[in-house]
């Protein structure tokens, strides 16, 4: 069984956590324990599924890649951009 956590079934539902609470809630949908780490709980994609259906909502697909270090987000800021502070008026008394 695939268990997902809360704030991620939310967001494949496009729904605020404590919303998703609550309709688990109306549902009579109880959370599951992590097959392999018993402090965490989340829903089972079938409960998930049904959810969805019972609201209708599409489900946003699952993502399977870890995002991005910052350094590969964009190029670095030229030298001239990052000296900007120096050359703006007022701003003696923050270089002291």
């Amino acid at each position: 069984m695939t268990v997902v956590s809360v704030a991620a079934a939310a967001d494949r539902l496009g729904i605020d956590a404590k919303t998703l609470r609550r309709w688990l809630e109306e549902a009579q949908l109880p959370l599951h324990r992590h097959p392999r780490d018993g402090r965490k709980k989340g829903l089972s994609d079938e409960h998930l599924q049904a959810l969805a259906r019972l609201h209708q909502r599409c489900l946003a697909p699952l993502s399977l890649e870890s995002p991005a270090p910052a350094e590969s987000l964009g190029p670095a800021l030229p030298a001239a951009l990052l000296a900007l502070h120096e050359l703006l008026p007022g701003q003696e008394t923050l270089k002291q």
